[in-house]
């Protein structure tokens, strides 16, 4: 949830790129709007590494954002990456 009173815009980020998987990992949030990010864990058979090194560790995710002005251009679909000119 988008707690500011101005929009952000967000990235979520982990150190191993492909492990776990998101629903989606950016987006776009106007003052006191949410967003539901669903954590995807694939089979064993599509980690990138041997299980061992995965199985019973802590995965550490990072949620970044930064505020956009409130005059700024605003995407016209969410879903599709947000870029800034």
């Amino acid at each position: 949830k988008n707690n500011d009173p101005i929009p952000i815009v967000y990235r979520i980020r982990t150190r191993e790129r492909s492990f776990p998987r998101f629903s989606k990992c950016h987006g776009y949030l106007e003052p006191n709007e949410e967003d539901e990010v669903y954590i995807l864990i694939p089979t064993s058979d599509y980690w990138p590494r041997d299980p061992a090194e995965y199985a019973g560790r802590r995965h550490k995710v990072v949620v970044e954002n930064l505020t956009v002005p409130m005059n700024a251009f605003k995407p016209k679909n969410k879903t599709k990456q947000v870029q800034f000119q």
